[in-house]
């Protein structure tokens, strides 16, 4: 990876020492490995983004997200174990046309009835899922890559975050960087994934709120940044 940083660390008027990452979501799965890559990089802050091994994580947003839609709990229990076998098929296999061998095999008409997939739609499921990019989603482990991380670090999640559990991801987040003394762990109330002020936390929600994100979540992070990289504070 290219260093992240290198077109500011140049600028004469920014001190080269207090630049960090930001990521949201899956930013906050790439600015560790930057950081971890990059020894100039002097803070990450992930911003729901996730602590738990990303099967768990896909199960736990596809229970919450599913509730929110009308899904039964029956329902989404019936289907978790055949989805954690599907994951498990892509992210263990050998390549691209491997996983895509191992799904097809696996998504029988009974297995398509269980997901409320349409036999006519298992193709298309099949390129969605068994791609390059969704083996190394699934093989990434973030407990590995966060335990290797010494810059100080704010995780910030919502509450209501549907996609990225706050509470499960932060517990992860804080417990693999127990080995780092510099170390925030902030859930904001009433905050959705995108750190919006929302009702429900659901995904079709998004759209309707006026609010880009939550003034309280960019006041934490510029506060955070500003103690420990601001004139007075260094960390």
């Amino acid at each position: 990876m290219p260093r992240p940083r290198c077109g500011l660390i140049t600028r004469p008027e920014i001190d080269s020492r207090g630049v960090g990452l930001i990521g949201h979501s899956e930013g906050g799965m790439i600015a560790p490995i930057a950081a971890v890559d990059d020894e100039t990089v002097a803070f990450i802050v992930p911003l729901a983004g996730p602590g738990t091994n990303l099967i768990q994580l896909l199960q736990s947003q596809r229970r919450l997200t599913g509730l929110a839609l009308g899904v039964s709990e029956e329902e989404l229990t019936r289907a978790a174990p055949l989805l954690a076998d599907v994951f498990a098929a892509i992210a263990s296999a050998s390549s691209t046309a491997d996983a895509q061998r191992r799904v097809r095999a696996m998504l029988t008409p009974a297995a398509l009835e269980i997901l409320g997939t349409p036999e006519a739609a298992m193709e298309m499921l099949v390129q969605q899922i068994a791609t390059e990019w969704f083996r190394y989603f699934l093989q990434y482990d973030p407990a590995v890559v966060f335990s290797r991380i010494a810059v100080p670090v704010p995780a910030i999640n919502g509450s209501l975050d549907r996609q990225v559990p706050a509470d499960e991801n932060l517990a992860a987040i804080a417990a693999a960087l127990a080995h780092n003394p510099n170390v925030t762990i902030r859930k904001l109330e009433g905050l959705n994934h995108l750190l919006q002020r929302a009702t429900t936390g659901a995904l079709g929600e998004y759209a309707d709120l006026a609010e880009t994100i939550s003034p309280a979540a960019l006041r934490l992070v510029s506060e955070w940044i500003l103690a420990r990289f601001g004139r007075n504070g260094r960390a």
